[in-house]
This record gives C-alpha cells, sequence and structure tokens, in this order.
C-alpha cells in the first residue's frame, strides 16, 4: 500500500476514534437507579407496584427464611449498608433488626411502613368497599380490630392502600424518585386492590364454611378482612415450639371443628401437624404469608392475594 494511503487511512482512523471519545465524554452520564431494599418479601411486591422501574428491588430476608426467627449474615448486612432507601414493617415485626436498626447510618435510611398502624393510627379505607352482598350493606370486607397488635399488615388489604400511600409520601422527597410518576402509580394501584378484593371477597364465599387452622396468628388479618373463620393455632409464639399442652388443647379443636382445615406454612416444620392429623383425613392445604413463590413486579401484589385465596380454595381438593 503506497505511504500517502496509509498515511490517510491512520488519519481517519485516528479522527474517528478522538470523534467516538468526544461523543462518549459529551454524552450525558447515565444515573445509576437507587436500591430499594426491603426486610421481607412482601414489602417488595408493595414497593414493584408505585416504584416500577424507578428503582432496583431487592429483598433482605431470604426465601424460606421467617422473618420472626431469622438472624441477619454478613452478607446481607453489606446490602442494609449500601441500600438508598430500606422499608421494613417495624420493630414488632423485625425483632431481629431492632438494634441494628437504630445506627445513625441506617436510621437516615430507613422507613417503617407499619409504624402507628398496629394501634389503628392512619389506618384509612382507601375505597368505599359498601354494596349489598347479604350482610345489611355492610363493607364488603370487615374491618380488623385496631388494637389487636398483629404485625402481618401486609395481609390486610386496606392496611397496604394506606401503605403505598406511605411509600410514595416518603419517595416523593427522595432527590431520585419521580413523584409525579409514583403518584399516578399509586392511583392506579388503589384502584385495582379495591376491584380485587371486592372480586377475591366474592369468590372466597365457599370457604366461610370453614374452620381454619394455622401455625401461629399471621392469618388473623387476612382472615378478619374476608370474613374467614380461624379456629385455632399451633402456637402463640413463633419463635417458641408448642408445648404437650397447647398440642393436646388443639387436637381437641380440631376434632370438634366443624369442617376444619390445616393450613402449613412452607417457613416452619409440618412435622408438628403430622402428629395431629395423620390417619384422620382432615384437609391440609399450604398458604405462604410471605408470598415468596410471587415474583416481585407490577400487579405481584394482587396475584399474592390470589395465592392466598387459591390456597384457601384448595381445603376443597384435600382430605374427606
Amino acid at each position: 500500500m503506497p505511504i500517502a494511503v496509509r498515511q490517510c487511512v491512520s488519519w481517519l482512523l485516528q479522527r474517528g476514534l478522538i470523534i467516538l471519545l468526544l461523543a462518549v465524554l459529551m454524552a450525558p452520564a447515565a444515573v445509576a437507579r437507587p436500591t430499594i431494599l426491603t426486610s421481607i418479601h412482601p414489602l417488595a411486591l408493595i414497593a414493584h407496584e408505585v416504584a416500577g422501574d424507578q428503582a432496583n428491588i431487592e429483598v433482605l430476608v431470604p426465601v424460606g427464611a421467617s422473618p420472626h426467627t431469622y438472624s441477619m449474615r454478613p452478607s446481607e448486612r453489606r446490602m442494609l449498608d449500601s441500600a438508598d432507601v430500606f422499608l421494613w414493617v417495624g420493630p414488632e415485626m423485625e425483632t431481629f433488626l431492632s438494634r441494628v436498626i437504630k445506627q445513625p447510618d441506617i436510621a437516615s435510611r430507613e422507613f417503617a411502613l407499619g409504624k402507628g398502624l398496629l394501634s389503628g393510627h392512619d389506618h384509612h379505607h382507601h375505597g368505599d368497599h359498601k354494596h349489598g352482598h347479604g350482610h345489611d350493606s355492610q363493607t364488603v370486607v370487615k374491618k380488623t380490630s385496631d388494637h389487636d397488635g398483629d404485625p402481618h399488615l401486609w395481609l390486610d388489604p386496606e392496611l397496604v392502600a394506606v401503605m403505598a400511600k406511605r411509600l410514595v409520601n416518603h419517595l416523593s422527597k427522595h432527590p431520585k424518585f419521580d413523584g409525579d410518576q409514583l403518584n399516578h402509580r399509586l392511583e392506579r394501584f388503589h384502584s385495582e386492590l379495591k376491584a380485587h378484593s371486592e372480586a377475591l371477597y366474592e369468590q372466597l364465599t365457599p370457604a366461610r364454611e370453614l374452620s381454619l387452622f394455622t401455625y401461629h396468628d399471621a392469618f388473623r388479618r387476612f382472615a378478619d378482612r374476608f370474613d374467614l373463620n380461624m379456629a385455632g393455632t399451633l402456637t402463640i409464639n413463633p419463635e417458641r415450639r408448642p408445648g404437650a399442652r397447647r398440642l393436646a388443647q388443639l387436637r381437641e379443636h380440631l376434632e370438634a371443628a366443624e369442617s376444619p382445615c390445616v393450613m402449613t406454612e412452607p417457613q416452619f416444620s409440618q412435622n408438628w401437624w403430622d402428629g395431629l392429623v395423620s390417619d384422620t383425613g382432615l384437609r391440609v392445604s399450604v398458604w405462604d404469608p410471605l408470598g415468596q413463590s410471587v415474583e416481585p413486579a407490577e400487579g405481584s401484589y394482587l396475584a399474592f392475594l390470589d395465592e392466598l385465596g387459591n390456597s384457601l380454595l384448595g381445603c376443597f381438593e384435600n382430605g374427606d
């Protein structure tokens, strides 16, 4: 190749590289999406409903573990340290976080979605759920007691509506979030949640004849909201094993109950139930109060409600 041609080609290549470099340098820097870390899976479902693709949403407690008995590992502590926003229910639920959450750096980034809700504060209905369905036009979903102290707030769609609004108000103050987009998604979620809850209430009509027995009290908020019959629990405190006296009492209640159904949970051993229901023909179904099989995405909290409903209706597919 003649020298003049080689020089021309070299000049063109150099010029092209310079133009490419300038284009890269002059392009606006990509803004990294903020990270929302949630203590448990259900909060990630709620966060996805309102934050959508504005954030990377991660979960602290891994699949298969219970927040009642969990101990945080070093890798999860690093997740906590690097998150832009950390969401949890509150000290009544995630007891393992009670100490670490008080550290100044983390305290500045944490937000307890359940604060005040255990005592009924800020408990507002997100829609007028009234219509006639054979109960003197009362609300289509029954109001949970304001003072029951149950921290499993995400199992009550009315409280989820409140928690979602709280989350939007909180994230709207953060410089990395678009408040208008958050509020638009919140409005849509509230509308869909109201319609979904009303439809699920009707679908669960057959389940109201069941006497439900669960491992612990986590199911009560869902049961109260949808007029279901919680007949008994295996343990009062999920952090403690049930004693012989408790097991004997529960056996009596199971034998006396009308249409009993045992609802086991994947986070806890089923061995306790095996000794109570083996060779009895009792109905048994599995429900997951953490919804860990539901992939976080838009509409995932609604899918979680459907999963709970299907677990209940599964009682009719098992046992006598």
